[in-house]
């Protein structure tokens, strides 16, 4: 809930983000009968990437080769995503669109779980560039 906390907000506000993240908890306790941390870690399950492209120069031309993420950068762009995915959602508050948001990352139905799937299609795709990655 900290990660949480500390990424809602850009400035670093962080009692307007505890609020905001209460009230997404009794939004989700009233609203869908779910347990807010348990929705919360396993939508940020959901959304974790395993690998990341990045850009190599090789003999004139850019290819892109998948590097493996460390647990930290992949807890980082899960919450990213899931913050982001929240608010691009039209809702009337921040708290409901970020409950909606859990809900259907765990449903694998949002914005975070679609760009976790085309980061891993990328890496897919890509895989025979991996030796390029002690270059």
């Amino acid at each position: 809930m900290n990660i949480y906390s500390s990424f809602i907000t850009k400035k670093g506000y962080k009692n307007t983000s505890n609020f905001l993240l209460s009230e997404a908890s009794t939004i989700c306790y009233s609203q869908f009968n779910l347990d807010f941390l348990d929705i919360l870690l396993a939508a940020t399950g959901n959304a974790l990437p395993c690998f990341e492209t990045k850009r190599k120069r090789k003999g004139g031309t850019t290819i892109l080769v998948p590097f493996p993420l460390k647990k930290n950068r992949q807890v980082f762009l899960s919450v990213n995503y899931i913050i982001n995915g929240a608010l691009k959602r039209k809702e009337t508050s921040f708290s409901l669109s970020l409950v909606k948001e859990l809900v259907d990352t765990v449903l694998g139905l949002s914005f975070s779980y679609k760009i976790r799937q085309d980061l891993d299609k990328k890496a897919e795709l890509n895989r025979a560039y991996a030796f390029l990655r002690w270059d």
